[in-house]
């Protein structure tokens, strides 16, 4: 092997380390939402970079480049299940003729209670001063 392609399979494999390594580092991150998108498409495009030198170089690719990309995949999932979650809008018909008190027993998640403040607003902020807004 000449130093050309010593060095070129060296650069690969730092490629590759360094997309297992943004591949885990986004699966945990995955929680956040984006962060776990973004750092898993960049995982993604490092594991693509070390196949291609790979493929020049002429070794053989080595399994932490698999890793690397299901780790980036499921980060890219996970983030997106968390997002998709957290942006989806309340029933806008849900609690109305209800009275605060009614609609807060009523709502069973996060974004229906919103739905229940936002319906009641003043009467809402009157009970619960140091609510945030």
């Amino acid at each position: 092997m000449t130093s050309e392609e010593r060095t070129a399979a060296d650069t690969a494999r730092t490629v590759g380390v360094f997309g297992l390594g943004l591949g885990a580092v986004a699966l945990v991150s995955s929680w956040t939402g984006w962060g776990g998108v973004v750092v898993g498409a960049a995982a993604l495009a490092c594991v693509a970079a070390y196949l291609k030198l790979a493929g020049r170089s002429g070794s053989a690719p080595r399994p932490h480049a698999l890793v690397g990309a299901v780790l980036g995949a499921m980060a890219i999932v996970v983030g997106l299940v968390v997002q998709w979650t957290t942006l989806s809008e309340p029933d806008e018909d849900f609690g109305i003729g209800l009275t605060l008190d009614e609609c807060m027993q009523q709502a069973d998640t996060a974004i229906l209670q919103r739905s229940c403040k936002a319906q009641h607003y003043e009467e809402y902020m009157q009970r619960y001063p140091d609510a945030e807004e």
